[in-house]
């Protein structure tokens, strides 16, 4: 239901795309459509300003607008810097050849950061303790189970691929890693979020909730499975005599790619299982929107499970560690992009509380506008904000804040 009295405030137009009347500006508050391009061109195919960072482009390869969606172009530089921290702490302790501290730095780097995040985003509102245990606490405990389960496995890859043990093992041991230990290992990465979806959907209802809940529980999972996996090869000791190559390519791939490819891939399938589609403006369901394919969480966990599967055959099967420091790192890039469309996407689709509320200051532009799911003036998602921010923003005044 629509604001009046804020109507009256300000000047509206019906948006042709939507049908929804909303304030005048550069991009539509209720779908997000951008009014500078054809008005046939429907909001979904917006792929010049992403909605949650409306400077880039949706095709934009970044870590920190990626993954840390919620964050304001002002608070993105420490996690800039930070990430940074734990990249070059992985290749200095690779270099130095410190295999234990090299190991937990992998296991730890970016799930730590992920966690800063969602407090710095104030993401799990009052109840902290129990969103953290029952995401990163119980994908810590299946990583860990899984991990034990297939111990054989793994262990016998991290020699052969990238400790460089050479090729030698069983047909079925190559089957059974390339195949059903990481399909087996993306499944479970769900259970967190599908546990959240179970218990807690009624109280947390916006779909950027879904994405992370389901990027901490992978996350969880990965760090723990990491530990789990190369504790044997401390045996050795903490400093390792071999290959620096071998120790380089084993850090950067535990501690970059196989947690972002992880976040990405089980975020994505929890923004779509938390998404309430808006009705089409006809009267359909919306079922033939541009883009709705990327907001389907059974198509998301689908692919997600293939890429998983096609990165542990390249595991397997190539003939040396650079073929899979590559694959790998392009796993994890193409994730991150396959994150800001789908993440795009889910939220243009997405079931608004279309009203024209009271001024407030734009999270992103900090242009002081009409409180809408999207801001008239730079097109950023109003969901796309910790919801700390939204209550501060609300409870000012436009003569507290600065255009």
């Amino acid at each position: 239901m629509s604001d009046v009295s804020a109507e009256q405030q300000v000047a509206t137009v019906t948006c042709p795309v939507c049908g929804n009347v909303v304030p005048v500006g550069a991009f539509c508050a209720a779908c997000g459509t951008h009014w500078s391009h054809d008005a046939d061109t429907p909001s979904a195919r917006r792929a010049h300003s992403y909605v949650a960072a409306p400077g880039e482009s949706v095709l934009h390869l970044s870590v920190v607008s990626s993954l840390f969606p919620h964050l304001s172009h002002r608070s993105r530089g420490p996690f800039r810097v930070g990430l940074l921290a734990v990249v070059v702490a992985l290749l200095v302790l690779a270099g130095l050849r410190l295999q234990a501290p090299a190991i937990a730095v992998s296991a730890l780097g970016i799930p730590l950061l992920f966690q800063l995040y969602i407090y710095e985003a104030n993401l799990y509102d009052d109840e902290p303790v129990f969103a953290t245990l029952l995401t990163i606490g119980v994908g810590a405990v299946l990583g860990v189970g899984w991990s034990l389960l297939t111990s054989h496995y793994v262990t016998s890859a991290s020699r052969l691929t990238l400790l460089g043990g050479g090729k030698s093992g069983s047909t079925t041991t190559h089957i059974v890693l390339a195949t059903l230990v990481p399909a087996g290992s993306q499944l479970l990465m769900v259970v967190p979020v599908a546990l959240m979806w179970a218990l807690r959907r009624d109280r947390y209802r916006e779909s950027m909730d879904g994405f992370v809940f389901g990027s901490a529980g992978a996350l969880g999972f990965v760090a723990a499975a990491v530990i789990t996996d190369l504790a044997p090869e401390l045996h050795a000791g903490a400093r390792i005599h071999g290959s620096t190559a071998n120790l380089y390519v084993q850090t950067v791939v535990h501690g970059i790619a196989l947690p972002l490819v992880a976040a990405c891939a089980t975020g994505l399938v929890g923004a779509g299982l938390w998404l309430r589609r808006a009705v089409a403006a006809e009267g359909g369901d919306g079922a033939d929107t541009p883009g709705r394919l990327f907001t389907l969480w059974p198509l998301a966990l689908a692919v997600a499970v293939v890429v998983q599967v096609g990165l542990g055959y390249a595991d397997v099967s190539t003939p040396g560690n650079a073929v899979v420091l590559v694959a790998h790192l392009a796993a994890a890039a193409a994730y991150l992009v396959a994150l800001r469309v789908g993440l795009h996407h889910v939220l243009l689709h997405e079931a608004h509380d279309i009203r024209i509320g009271p001024p407030r200051v734009c999270h992103h532009c900090h242009h002081v506008v009409p409180a809408a799911p999207f801001c008239p003036n730079c097109g950023a998602a109003e969901v796309a904000s910790s919801r700390a921010s939204r209550r501060q923003l609300s409870l000012q005044t436009p003569a507290e804040e600065t255009p």
